[in-house]
């Protein structure tokens, strides 16, 4: 089960990845009017992650990730609050324009986050804080 969770946390980072670097694309990928409506995204927030505070938040969110997949146990508790969090403060993001790609990939990534979170529960995991534990 390590390896099966290991790989849906691998494809979990590289949807992220392919999320970051969408942007550089996009002039391919639409036409300049889908452009217009996908640069008014977060019009109207209260709450901005973008800049500075954007890094940090992404910083953390692939640290928590990379301790998943060393099995540490702090990183399901972490990715948890983190996507709670997420939860709480999204209806502050203002307005959400998105392109039927960025749509496709968002999607997956939610998808594979929430079986991420629902396999580091529910599934046997050799968490390594447990094995520490018990070699003590």
């Amino acid at each position: 089960m390590n390896s099966i969770f290991r790989m849906i946390i691998l494809f979990h980072a590289l949807s992220l990845v392919v999320l970051i670097v969408f942007p550089q694309i996009w002039g391919v990928l639409y036409s300049s009017e889908e452009l217009g409506l996908i640069l008014n995204d977060g019009f109207g927030a209260s709450v901005i992650l973008n800049g500075f505070s954007g890094w940090i938040f992404t910083l953390a969110y692939f640290f928590i990730l990379i301790g998943l997949a060393c099995l540490k146990l702090w990183a399901r508790t972490a990715l948890l609050y983190i996507t709670i969090f997420a939860i709480v403060v999204s209806p502050f993001y203002g307005v959400s324009v998105q392109g039927g790609y960025d749509v496709l990939i968002s999607l997956l990534a939610t998808l594979l986050q929430g079986a991420v979170i629902g396999i580091s529960y529910l599934a046997p995991i050799n968490w390594r804080a447990k094995e520490k534990a018990n070699a003590g």
